[in-house]
């Protein structure tokens, strides 16, 4: 039985979202693999990893990229967003990622204010092995659409495609059907989970893997949901956060 048959205890049925057709669309495909030692240890800054076993060191990603945290809150302190240039996604990566390599960057996906938005989390596993990955959005709710376990795809493309197909041959929900709200999900191991959710809370919001370790080492990106003054301002007294660095040059 998957989460996508349950049904809800709530009486009220959001047909506006469960049955309208979403604003944006976003593929999010996550895996980990094992980092060469020339890309860890490199004068392109620290890179964050896991070593699983003897020389085993792993890094997270989503979409082939592995989250890279900017040193303030973005929710708490947007005016030290230098601009978009700071950000990056499938389409808009730095120069320095070379192409079919994991990039570090600071991952964002943006949609509208009040955009319904559906999101298919897959796992790009080569293998099925006894782990399913729990994703979690903050900020929001979601309701899970759909559910499966992919066959032994070769390619990326080609999981996304049978993705796409799923969700576009799979049978309308009856109209009685009210699927439950969540806020976490389990991703069938080389499987994928789709989600949907009204993105009516404005703000920077972390969509992660809840494997505390796989957060860690970059399977991660950022949702901005609408624009820096439809978000709601921190107190005035509200801490703030930043990369305090000494001046070692001038104690010399």
């Amino acid at each position: 039985l998957c989460v996508a048959d349950l049904e809800s205890h709530e009486v009220y049925r959001d047909d506006a979202l469960i049955d309208a057709a979403p604003d944006k669309t976003f593929r999010i495909l996550f895996n980990t693999f094992t980092a060469d030692p020339s890309i860890l240890f490199s004068d392109q800054g620290y890179v964050r990893y896991m070593t699983v076993v003897l020389t085993l060191n792993n890094i997270g990603v989503t979409n082939n990229i592995s989250m890279v945290f900017p040193d303030f809150p973005l929710l708490t302190q947007p005016e030290l967003i230098g601009g978009d240039g700071m950000f990056c996604n499938n389409t808009h990566r730095p120069e320095r990622c070379k192409p079919r390599h994991a990039c570090f960057c600071l991952h964002r996906l943006k949609v509208a204010l009040n955009d319904v938005v559906e999101m298919s989390l897959i796992d790009d596993a080569e293998v099925v092995r006894d782990l399913y990955h729990p994703f979690h959005l903050h900020g929001h709710r979601f309701i899970v659409t759909g559910m499966g376990q992919l066959p032994e795809f070769r390619t990326q493309s080609e999981k996304v495609d049978f993705v796409e197909r799923s969700r576009r041959y799979a049978r309308t929900m009856p109209s009685d059907h009210n699927p439950p709200y969540k806020d976490t999900v389990s991703v069938p191991s080389r499987g994928y989970t789709r989600i949907r959710f009204r993105a009516d809370n404005p703000g920077f919001w972390l969509v992660h893997c809840h494997f505390e370790w796989h957060l860690g080492i970059g399977m991660s990106f950022v949702l901005q949901v609408g624009e820096v003054d439809q978000m709601k301002k921190a107190p005035r007294d509200f801490p703030r956060c930043g990369s305090y660095k000494p001046d070692i040059y001038s104690q010399l």
